[in-house]
């Protein structure tokens, strides 16, 4: 990305600022050395000429030296607030390429950021040059410089901060196609062509960059098959992610992963939601959820949540009955500002999903949560196409699902409750699911030894084909309606 930047200066931007304001920048200069206009152009030379008028006309009014000074000076400095505009522009339209593809974003605002940004870091370096020089010298001075630095700085940090918070400052979007990607590569080495070859060495290379950076919104049909019921168990270690895609391609994300034990156990450098979820659902070229689900609120399924939300700005956000604690109203706080509408879900409640049907299972209708998040705060979906279907039971145990008992619970598959743990897939309720597969979304080496051998047993017993994250990786399940397929995606290394 450094080397296109460095292209897109010297292949684009120097050569168009040659045709337009490149010369006035220059003829701006030594404007006392009257010798130098008959070797210019008429145009310059008389430009020149309009300088110096402009400066006698002042002197009058500020003073000799500041006359003569004063309209070169401004000129100048207009020129190069127009050369940052003009490079930073060039280069954000060449950059939208490798961002889309890399990075899965761009921003429509770097221009305005680079305006306000570039003269504050132009500052900020002397200042800290000053600042480490006074402190070798006279540590107590250097207090002065470093709060010139830091003010300087945290000006920098907020301004990149206000602009990325406004929805042209951070687009996110899928990877470009193959013949996106053909396209705008094409037309960047056609702007660096056009901006020394062509009849048109301003037009063409920034209409060249603008299609290049037209071509990453070019729309990708969603990767899925019609008529078919797709069921994706997300590899997000030991936590739930699931990604449901309707017969008629609506699609779901059940939960979105997090970390283990609460906020406190994340990483920094690292967030589920971003850096796993986020990127599968891109890879099936979704732009926009349908509808995301959040089955409780504990972290390992709810603390990728935030980035889904702005990621893909769903159109419903479906809960349950889930205590107040403060991540979970954060959530809803976030639903709110980003206009998602927030859904409440409880057993008997049925609708149709792009072609399936769903039906609600639990909590019951009334539940009333405890003051902590609980694994039987669950909300639980039974998603059916045709004669095949899906249950999925979030984190629901033995209480939740002895409930379930009276509902009609078979499926072809089922989403094994809280990871494999002993407190769910009770033997009653098993056999009223009376699966054929099974999936179990858990991390290699997980400290609670999920799934335990208990309940891989009795799937067992029960010729329940089962499958697990920590071995396959992610697996998808077709329900076509009268038979399930299931395919892992790529098979973990032991």
């Amino acid at each position: 990305m450094t080397l296109l930047s460095v292209l897109i200066v010297a292949g684009v931007a120097v050569p168009v600022a040659e045709h337009t304001f490149g010369p006035y920048l220059q003829a701006a200069r030594n404007l006392g050395l009257v010798a130098i206009d008959p070797s210019l152009p008429p145009r310059l030379a008389q430009f020149r000429v309009t300088l110096r008028l402009v400066a006698d006309h002042l002197q009058p009014l500020v003073g000799r030296r500041l006359g003569r000074f004063l309209p070169s000076a401004l000129v100048r400095l207009t020129l190069r607030i127009f050369e940052l505009l003009l490079v930073s522009a060039l280069i954000e339209l060449a950059m939208s390429l490798p961002m889309a593809i890399y990075f899965h974003r761009v921003t429509a605002l770097g221009l305005p950021v680079n305006l306000l940004v570039v003269p504050l870091i132009g500052l900020a370096l002397p200042s800290a040059l000053i600042t480490f020089s006074t402190l070798l010298l006279w540590p107590s001075l250097a207090i002065v410089p470093a709060a010139v630095t830091a003010a300087l700085l945290h000006a920098i940090s907020g301004i990149v901060q206000l602009f990325s918070t406004m929805g042209a400052g951070d687009i996110r979007l899928s990877s470009p196609g193959s013949l996106a990607i053909i396209a705008g590569m094409l037309l960047i080495g056609l702007a660096v062509w056009a901006a020394r070859n062509s009849r048109f060495p301003v037009v063409g290379p920034v209409v060249a960059l603008a299609c290049s950076a037209a071509c990453v919104f070019y729309p990708r049909a969603l990767a899925y098959h019609p008529g078919v019921l797709e069921v994706t168990a997300i590899d997000v270690g030991q936590g739930d992610s699931l990604l449901l895609i309707s017969p008629q391609g609506k699609t779901l994300l059940i939960d979105a992963g997090g970390p283990i034990g609460g906020a406190q156990a994340s990483n920094a450098n690292f967030e589920i939601g971003e850096d796993v979820v986020s990127p599968v659902l891109w890879s099936r070229n979704i732009r926009r959820l349908d509808a995301v689900a959040l089955t409780h609120a504990h972290s390992d399924h709810m603390g990728g949540m935030p980035s889904v939300l702005q990621n893909f700005r769903p159109r419903q956000l479906w809960v349950g009955s889930n205590p107040g604690i403060p991540a979970y109203e954060a959530l809803l706080a976030e639903a709110r500002r980003l206009n998602i509408p927030v859904e409440s879900m409880a057993a008997g409640d049925r609708f149709a999903f792009g072609g399936a049907q769903v039906e609600v299972l639990a909590p019951p209708a009334g539940y009333a949560p405890g003051p902590a998040a609980s694994n039987d705060d669950s909300l639980v979906l039974h998603v059916a196409n045709g004669q095949t279907s899906v249950l999925l039971e979030g984190d629901a145990q033995a209480a939740s699902e002895q409930h379930m008992l009276a509902e009609a619970l078979h499926s072809d598959l089922l989403k094994v409750g809280h990871h494999g743990s002993k407190t769910s897939t009770t033997p009653r309720f098993l056999a009223a699911v009376a699966p054929r597969y099974a999936v179990v979304s858990v991390a290699h080496h997980n400290p609670y030894g999920h799934p335990k051998m208990e309940i891989l047993r009795r799937l067992q017993d029960d010729h329940v084909r089962t499958f697990r994250t920590d071995a396959l990786g992610a697996t998808s399940f077709y329900l076509d309606g009268s038979t399930v397929t299931a395919v892992p995606l790529a098979a973990k290394e032991p």
